[in-house]
């Protein structure tokens, strides 16, 4: 059973999955909800709850017994998706994209090999009669991945068994609290296993509506995708704007660009990346709603910087 992933963070987290000693991250960030720090007290109290909550997390962990890790991280939410998957129209979307963090080209084509040499041989290992495991969610970039896989598998006439494995919109645990997951990348290593008895089997006619649903977004070839009311949908480039306006409305004159994005991320959850915020912002200052005021640290994500609203800035309302 070869396994799927359309992350990094994802295919990391199935490699580490599958290790016999699962290890459990033992660094934790703690502050006070209005951003104050901890005392030395409130520090080290959090720092044995988190080593408490990383032995029980230990000790239930679930092995996943699969075979080799493939990662797609081809973000194909975002950009052209008319011409080769794997070629350089996919090189230039993520060049653009990751070009909001620092290098874009560097990072692109490192993605870009990684992805195309994991494809070869994934195709090598279906001619030899493996069949397929795909961790998937309602995450743009996992929807559509899982789409893109199918089309490629239907125009090459393979017929390897798929088995798909979606995650779950929410769990309640039994220590009283329920965890909400955006994506398999967000998935602790430890739990993966846990959640084999999701999986199913997709059969040739689900293949065939998801690999027709991919060659009608290629035809679209919009902009950005985003999974809309449970279907897959090419929509507007501002999509996301409205919750990014929501948030820089209720910042200060001048505010740090990294930390409205990620309030942007954690109050919506929408699913998409820092980079796509950071290049929906270069907007605003393109048309002059926001002004940069300090330059970002050299060799750092360009976001790293404080802006400034000026009187052109606009409210989600006024749009």
């Amino acid at each position: 059973m070869l396994e799927i992933a359309f992350s990094e963070s994802a295919e990391g987290g199935l490699r580490m999955a599958q290790s016999r000693s699962v290890s459990c991250a033992g660094a934790f960030i703690a502050i006070h909800e209005d951003g104050s720090r901890l005392t030395r007290a409130q520090l080290r109290a959090a720092r044995r709850q988190a080593e408490l909550e990383a032995r029980r997390r230990q000790a239930e962990a679930v092995h996943l017994d699969g075979g080799i890790v493939f990662g797609f991280p081809l973000v194909l939410s975002v950009g052209d998706i008319a011409g080769e998957p794997l070629g350089p129209e996919r090189t230039n979307v993520l060049t653009q994209l990751y070009g909001a963090a620092a290098p874009g080209r560097q990072i692109a084509e490192e993605l870009m090999d990684h992805a195309a040499e994991g494809f070869r041989s994934l195709l090598a290992q279906l001619e030899q009669g493996e069949s397929l495991r795909v961790w998937y969610s309602d995450q743009p970039d996992e929807r559509c991945g899982l789409s893109w896989l199918c089309w490629e598998l239907q125009r090459r006439g393979i017929q390897a068994p798929v088995h798909l494995v979606d995650l779950p919109r929410w769990e309640e645990r039994s220590d009283g609290t329920v965890v909400r997951y955006i994506s398999w990348g967000e998935m602790e290593p430890e739990r993966f296993g846990a959640y084999i008895s999701r999986q199913r089997e997709a059969g040739p006619v689900l293949r065939s509506a998801l690999a027709r649903e991919w060659e009608a977004l290629r035809q679209e070839n919009g902009p950005l995708r985003a999974v809309v009311n449970g279907y897959l949908r090419t929509v507007p480039e501002d999509f996301y704007d409205h919750a990014l306006r929501r948030v820089l409305a209720e910042q200060p004159e001048e505010f740090h660009q990294a930390r409205a994005i990620g309030l942007a991320l954690g109050k919506y959850l929408p699913g998409i990346s820092d980079c796509w915020l950071a290049l929906r912002m270069e907007e605003l200052l393109k048309n002059g709603e926001l002004e940069a005021v300090t330059e970002a640290p050299e060799g750092g994500p360009a976001y790293h910087r404080l802006l400034r609203k000026t009187a052109a800035f606009r409210t989600p309302e006024a749009v």
